[in-house]
């Protein structure tokens, strides 16, 4: 377990501290603080209410949550869409480019640790941003009175669908030295993943229609957006992020092997 808790340390404080973390921070903030204001004020007037004043918002909130937390829940998710590959290129692509992925290959640790350390390494980071985005509706709670428990079962959906991604990107950081590769291949994994279920619509097979139902992404968001925390929509994204940590454990075992 210490080289686990040493592989987590050293990349998550790589990741976290590095110059990228807080320029892409900077970037979600400041278009978050740019558009969020501007949608909940649009809402207050549509609505005829004053922004400010307590309870001004009520009515449960639910015009609030659709209009104004569901459009911010959007851009959060468009906006780490692409910035998590930036986080986990470095994580395998780097270390081949600078030739230290060799050093950990003959390193006393097993390639599951490897996976699982850099995986829950760059997720604790992306993790932050998604903390920073909850923040922006949450200080909303001040003047406005909405169902907080939708805000926080889409959240909830948000951080899962965050994990996937993560795995996403590692799985293609480990398939090439070159890091823009990377970043291409794990955009392009991760928006491929949402058109998976397309194939179900055009099919009369009843078993492979629900089957391509569940493979969709936007069936399990729906349901945490809708309040309805659902077992097999929480398996679903495990399964998913199972999948890619398995495939990148496969890519750096070949690796060690390739290597002896």
């Amino acid at each position: 377990m210490r080289q686990f808790f040493n592989q987590f340390n050293k990349d998550f404080k790589q990741t976290f501290f590095n110059p990228v973390f807080f320029m892409m921070a900077g970037l979600c903030c400041s278009i978050w603080g740019f558009v969020f204001p501007r949608k909940l004020f649009e809402f207050a007037r549509v609505a005829g209410v004053s922004p400010f004043a307590q309870g001004g918002m009520g009515g449960g909130g639910y015009n609030i949550y659709e209009t104004v937390f569901i459009s911010h829940l959007s851009l959060t998710h468009l906006l780490l869409l692409f910035i998590v590959p930036i986080f986990t290129m470095r994580l395998i692509s780097e270390e081949k480019k600078l030739r230290t992925f060799d050093l950990l290959l003959t390193a006393p640790i097993t390639s599951t640790k490897i996976v699982l350390g850099k995986f829950l390494a760059a997720y604790a980071v992306v993790l932050v941003l998604v903390i920073l985005s909850f923040l922006y509706p949450i200080i909303t709670s001040w003047f406005a009175e909405f169902n907080i428990t939708l805000l926080v079962s889409a959240y909830l959906s948000i951080a899962l669908l965050m994990g996937v991604y993560t795995a996403i990107g590692l799985f293609s950081s480990s398939l090439s030295a070159s890091v823009m590769l990377s970043v291409f291949l794990g955009i392009i994994f991760s928006v491929a993943l949402h058109f998976v279920s397309l194939g179900g619509q055009l099919s009369n097979n009843p078993l492979y229609s629900s089957v391509m139902e569940y493979l969709s992404v936007s069936t399990h968001l729906d349901n945490f957006f809708r309040g309805n925390i659902v077992s097999s929509s929480v398996v679903f994204f495990f399964i998913v992020i199972g999948f890619f940590l398995f495939m990148t454990q496969r890519v750096i075992e070949s690796s060690r092997w390739r290597s002896q």
